[in-house]
């Protein structure tokens, strides 16, 4: 790639050295870099230009990261951006576990029932292993790579245990039933809302509640208390029915 060095001492740690330095300021790395931050961060498929004024800030700045990642942030594009992406498997299992707020205690032993090492399991039971990514390129950041059916349904599967508290079971603490109520008594319709906030950082929809609806056999004006089967039995279905919703399937 247009390298050469002159090697004096002869033992090649110089040339090494140089060569990533080289490698490091070359403009290929530098488009390279700025593509994976822009499939990132952006869209799966980013415009050449975005691209190459990405790149030229990371040649200018030297290889600064950070004024990197500020041209990026500061581009038109980025904030045009709207089509959400979909969530890797990681992802995915770590925002499932903040949004249901479960709190995982140092493990005991090495069972796969421990909360702490159940992230891992989550994970490749979803498909995607931490560092178990066979070629150096790094798991794949495009939403089509995570949008197969067996992927959903793994991940339904996933939501479903965590938000009823059935696995895992060591040195976890959930939140269950009447826990997720915001007042003693509250309509159904508000209640979805109020999860919807929790859950996805912004209100309920009337294609979420109908869901809802449907789903637990209840109407939006039915009024639930701590006795009610939807702080029961049915709780965990309905948090798992948000959770499986593209508003927390997607980044």
């Amino acid at each position: 790639m247009g390298f050469t060095h002159a090697n004096p001492v002869g033992q090649g740690r110089a040339v090494l050295d140089a060569y990533f330095s080289y490698l490091a300021r070359h403009p290929a790395t530098a488009r390279r870099l700025a593509r994976k931050l822009a499939v990132r961060f952006v869209s799966d498929d980013p415009s050449a230009a975005l691209v190459e004024r990405v790149a030229q800030a990371y040649l200018l700045s030297n290889t600064d990261i950070k004024a990197t990642l500020r041209a990026l942030v500061d581009d038109p594009e980025f904030y045009e951006a709207a089509t959400p992406k979909v969530r890797t498997a990681c992802e995915d299992v770590v925002a499932t576990m903040r949004a249901v707020g479960v709190r995982i205690g140092r493990p005991t032993t090495a069972a796969n029932e421990e909360g702490a090492h159940a992230i891992l399991g989550l994970a490749s039971g979803i498909g995607q292993k931490p560092w178990h990514w066979v070629t150096p390129d790094g798991f794949p950041d495009r939403s089509d790579a995570w949008a197969s059916a067996s992927r959903m349904l793994a991940s339904f599967r996933v939501h479903y245990n965590l938000a009823g508290g059935f696995y895992p079971t060591r040195h976890i603490d959930f939140q269950l039933g009447a826990d997720w109520l915001p007042k003693r008594r509250i309509r159904f319709d508000l209640l979805v809302d109020h999860l919807c906030r929790r859950l996805h950082g912004s209100g309920s929809t009337a294609a979420l509640l109908g869901a809802a609806c449907s789903y637990l056999d209840v109407s939006p004006g039915t009024v639930i208390t701590s006795a009610h089967s939807v702080c029961g039995r049915k709780m965990p279905w309905l948090l798992a029915l948000l959770l499986d919703s593209p508003a927390h399937m997607t980044r």
